[in-house]
């Protein structure tokens, strides 16, 4: 139970600020620098999934549910799967859950993309658009 608990907090305040720094800073080194966290972080996340088939061990907890929602948006943190090939597994797999597919699906057509939705990240981000 340690293990998920551990891992339920894990993504927020690491990976979750991590990634919002990332969108708003417009200074390469700071992008580089966070890029590089956020790198680190999927590193030690694949080598959890090397140990385990789920994050805090061998059946689906509360810490899948917090981390992957975070995990799955790897490609708009610029990362990649292909040296993770333990992570890139837990995702398909808890993508495939029909909890997953059901929650994501739900409200899909009110979401909107927010690198293209401009007033939408200002307010997020706090920003000028």
């Amino acid at each position: 139970m340690s293990d998920a608990i551990d891992f339920f907090f894990w993504p927020t305040p690491n990976g979750w600020e991590v990634s919002i720094a990332l969108e708003e800073m417009g200074l390469p080194y700071a992008k580089d620098r966070y890029r590089a966290e956020v790198a680190r972080l999927y590193g030690v996340l694949d080598r959890q999934l090397a140990r385990s088939e789920y994050v805090a061990g061998d059946v689906f907890s509360i810490a899948d549910m917090a981390v992957w929602p975070w995990a799955s948006l790897w490609e708009g943190q610029q990362q990649t799967l292909d040296d993770k090939p333990h992570m890139k597994r837990w995702l398909a797999e808890c993508g495939a859950r029909p909890g997953v597919i059901a929650g994501r699906a739900l409200h899909a057509e009110k979401r909107s993309d927010l690198r293209k939705d401009k007033g939408a990240h200002g307010q997020l981000f706090r920003t000028k658009t």
